[in-house]
């Protein structure tokens, strides 16, 4: 069965040689490169599309910046402005959390639930 096989495809081969020796192309070669071509222009145009994505995609993120930058100067404008006329008041920032002490013999919520701490509880501190 393998000499079958190898036979026919010398068989083949001898043929394709002298349809080149003629100065054609065998049809099976011209199917084949018709095959390519076709397959090959749909990615072009997606490789060209792909392109023109990033350019745009490109393009907004400048703009976004561009807009993003210039409402920002113009609040610290408008800010600034406030704080020259004495209308805002900046309000000082608290740095770290105040520990809220909880007393033995009171009830503490802690977790959703309430609990009764007894006299002789150490008192609780919670940061919240």
């Amino acid at each position: 069965m393998a000499s079958a096989i190898r036979y026919d495809t010398d068989l083949k081969a001898e043929f394709c040689e002298q349809v080149r020796a003629r100065g054609g192309t065998p049809d099976g070669e011209r199917r084949m490169r018709l095959r390519v071509r076709r397959l090959k222009e749909p990615r072009a145009a997606d490789t060209q599309g792909i392109t023109q994505l990033k350019a745009g995609v490109e393009v907004l993120l400048v703009s976004a910046l561009h807009q993003a930058t210039a409402e920002n100067s113009h609040l610290h404008r408008q800010l600034a402005n406030r704080r020259a006329q004495g209308s805002v008041h900046v309000l000082p920032t608290q740095t770290t959390p105040r520990a809220r002490v909880v007393e033995p013999g009171s009830v503490a919520n802690r977790s959703g639930g309430c609990h009764f701490l007894a006299a002789s509880d150490p008192p609780l501190t919670d940061s919240w």
